[in-house]
């Protein structure tokens, strides 16, 4: 009786591990950088060839898998181009932007202020070559940041909690 009993419970579990196992493989943790941001950008040329500091404004979506989307506008030679790219866990951002004669790629580690801003300097590549740099401070929206009592670690864990509305 004893071992009937046994391996019912074991055929019981490995049932429920056959079914339960691969839901929760399926899972993928949500982006600590999740939400929008939009603000200003500056760039600080490193080659003769880009004399001159630019100045612009970006605006950024980040999915909960960390696709980034976004528009970015130059406002020192007025031209507009979509951005594209990733962000891990880390905060490891890789965008890509296409203006009507060259492609660029961004590449550069940001973080997440207590306020929820989204900064960090990103060098900027024509091709392979260095081109400069881009200095990034972008306010978020609430969407991304964690919930009241959230204990996370690594680069969103300083985001405030949301605030909680008091009376009508």
């Amino acid at each position: 009786m004893y071992r009937r009993a046994c391996a019912s419970l074991l055929a019981v579990g490995l049932c429920l591990a056959a079914f339960v196992g691969p839901a929760a493989a399926g899972e993928k943790k949500r982006s600590a950088f999740a939400g929008k941001y939009s603000g200003k950008w500056t760039f600080k040329s490193s080659s003769v060839l880009y004399t001159n500091n630019q100045k612009g404004k970006i605006t950024l979506s980040i999915a909960a898998d960390g696709e980034v989307t976004g528009k970015l506008e130059n406002l020192t030679y007025e031209t507009k181009a979509d951005v594209k790219g990733t962000i891990n866990a880390a905060g490891e951002l890789n965008l890509t932007f296409e203006l009507s004669d060259q492609t660029y790629t961004l590449k550069g580690t940001v973080k997440r202020t207590k306020r929820g801003n989204l900064t960090g300097t990103l060098n900027q590549f024509s091709g392979r070559y260095p081109v400069g740099s881009i200095d990034l401070d972008l306010p978020g929206s609430s969407s991304g940041r964690p919930a009241r009592g959230d204990k996370s670690t690594g680069p969103g864990a300083d985001s405030p909690p949301t605030q909680e509305k008091k009376g009508p």
